[in-house]
């Protein structure tokens, strides 16, 4: 072959490259055009803060998304921090009012992939006195700690009944309840409760009126605490249970309000596992931190689409205003099985420690201030 023909083949290979590895790079961009990584928000239009209390949104509970390092969060409000995880703000009876908080979130390009402006309320602490709250859920309603700081924080104007509990921190809270649990006809076990006091067994339902009577209890408020038991990622049948709930006593007192509290996320994944092993909650077992997140989203957003046009339902959104990340219990664990060195490891990931409880209490004690006011209509 001559050399100039040599030199044709040379050519053409390398235009075949050239225009190949051009054509590869086209088909790449398009599959990653077509394949946006899903970015999901839960922001509630309307958040409240208690003058003199502490408020903080953390990004990656408002936000899920399947990698947050492809994402930038920033908040911007004439009040407040906008910090590297989490906007936070210390509330002042002088700044009392309505502001404006705008999220935006951007991909690595600062191009925005999402934004939202919502009212951020500032109260004062106008809660009447004589306020008795009936708090329905499970584990995470059986502690005394957030009950006694949402008394200590209304100086003793809120109160709390139930048939289970002390003195004025009484609540109807049983571990391992779903809130399908309160529609069936069965009981908590280690407190020998063959049947749990809502079960109208004439009528074979969750009846409200029938638990008022038969146990002397008229709450101001009914507050649901559920939904951490039978987490799921279709979260169809946990929202239809929890708003059956809320139509049952709303069915019997059309006036009364309704909190809804949203479900705090897990620990981290370490904290996941070390609990499974540890505790023996072989419930956990394989339990990803990723999936976990994606089921608490999917159910703050549902229950949203479900009861959000109700009239006098406020949701608690305890969920985003909770510091996962360092308020679960931590323990010192080998850093590996042939080692004699320690590290720090969260051991828990359902039930925080004592200030994961009083910080959720806060963000209790803000939504109440905001939407109790003097018109409350008391029970007598």
């Amino acid at each position: 072959m001559l050399l100039s023909e040599w030199g044709g083949v040379f050519l053409s290979i390398l235009i075949y490259l050239v225009f190949s590895n051009y054509s590869l790079k086209r088909e790449m961009a398009g599959l990653q055009e077509g394949r946006r990584d899903e970015i999901l928000v839960y922001l509630p239009s309307d958040l409240y803060v208690a003058a003199g209390q502490s408020m903080e949104l953390y990004n990656n509970e408002v936000i899920w998304a399947g990698n947050m390092d492809n994402y930038h969060v920033s908040w911007n409000c004439e009040l407040g921090q906008n910090l590297a995880r989490k906007y936070s703000l210390t509330a002042l009876e002088e700044n009392i009012g309505v502001w404006e908080l705008e999220l935006n979130v951007y991909d690595n390009n600062m191009e925005t992939v999402y934004n939202r402006t919502v009212n951020l309320h500032i109260v004062a602490d106008n809660i009447p006195e004589g306020i008795r709250i009936l708090n329905i859920g499970d584990s995470l309603s059986s502690t005394g700690i957030w009950y006694e700081r949402v008394r200590e924080l209304s100086s003793g104007k809120i109160s709390f009944v139930g048939t289970r509990g002390y003195e004025e921190c009484m609540h109807e809270g049983r571990p391992g309840f779903a809130a399908g649990s309160y529609l069936s006809e069965i009981g908590y076990e280690r407190d020998g409760e063959t049947v749990h006091p809502f079960w109208n067994p004439e009528e074979g339902r969750f009846d409200y009126q029938y638990y008022k009577d038969t146990y002397n209890i008229d709450p101001d408020v009914v507050q649901l605490w559920l939904g951490v038991n039978g987490m799921k990622l279709d979260p169809a049948d946990n929202a239809k249970a929890i708003k059956t709930i809320v139509d049952s006593v709303r069915q019997d007192d059309p006036e009364i309000p309704i909190y809804i509290v949203n479900t705090p996320y897990l620990s981290g994944q370490d904290g996941i596992g070390y609990q499974q092993d540890i505790y023996g909650y072989i419930v956990l077992q394989g339990t990803w931190k990723l999936e976990e997140d994606r089921k608490i989203m999917n159910l703050m957003l549902e229950l949203e689409e479900e009861l959000g046009d109700y009239r006098s339902v406020y949701f608690i959104p305890a969920a985003i205003m909770h510091d996962s990340e360092n308020n679960y219990k931590t323990s010192a664990v080998p850093v590996n099985p042939e080692s004699s060195g320690l590290c720090d490891t969260v051991v828990e990931s359902v039930h925080p420690e004592e200030a994961g409880y009083r910080q959720i209490a806060g963000c209790m004690y803000g939504v109440y201030c905001g939407t109790m006011d003097g018109t409350l209509p008391l029970a007598e």
